[in-house]
């Protein structure tokens, strides 16, 4: 493997690493997303000398993630790995499926909590803001709606991107 892609993967690694995930699963991420066609589980392992078992393990959170998909190949009994076309579409809603949670949250907690207290305060707060991202997420979801149906057709790297 060419140095500059060695580090790209490593770069993904400490990237994953630093916003709270393990940098193994993070260079998963990085040697599937740069792979030309599908992975064995001992062919990934090999490329981030890693055992197999810590490959394996790996693996399972990145398909809970939904980061990675399992595929198999005709005649071949072993497992392969890939990084879904749709992948950014996927891993954006995840993100935003967090935030409706936390808004649910913040309803929860204004329950809870007494008028006229910090926590009240702080909630109605956390509120304001998740309804404020509601209302733009929704611009965006119809936007990545576009996208999608944009990218079914050929792109042509010729043409500047607006």
């Amino acid at each position: 493997m060419e140095m500059q892609l060695v580090e790209f993967i490593e770069h993904f690694g400490l990237d994953f690493e630093q916003y709270g995930s393990h940098r193994t699963l993070g260079r998963l991420f990085a040697v599937l997303l740069v792979s030309h066609e599908p992975q064995s589980l001992q062919n990934i392992a090999d490329q981030l000398a890693v055992s197999k078992a810590t490959c394996s393990l790996t693996v399972r959170q990145a398909l809970q993630a939904g980061l990675v998909e399992k595929v198999t190949k005709p005649g071949d009994r072993k497992d392969y790995y890939i990084v879904p076309d749709n992948i950014w579409i996927r891993s954006t809603l995840v993100k935003l499926q967090i935030l409706t949670r936390w808004r649910h949250l913040a309803v929860e907690g204004l329950k809870a909590l007494p008028p006229d207290t910090p926590g009240y305060h702080r909630m109605q707060d956390m509120l304001q803001f998740f309804d404020y991202l509601d209302r733009k997420f929704a611009d965006i979801a119809i936007e990545v709606s576009r996208f999608a149906e944009e990218k079914e057709a050929p792109y042509d790297r010729s043409q500047p991107t607006q």
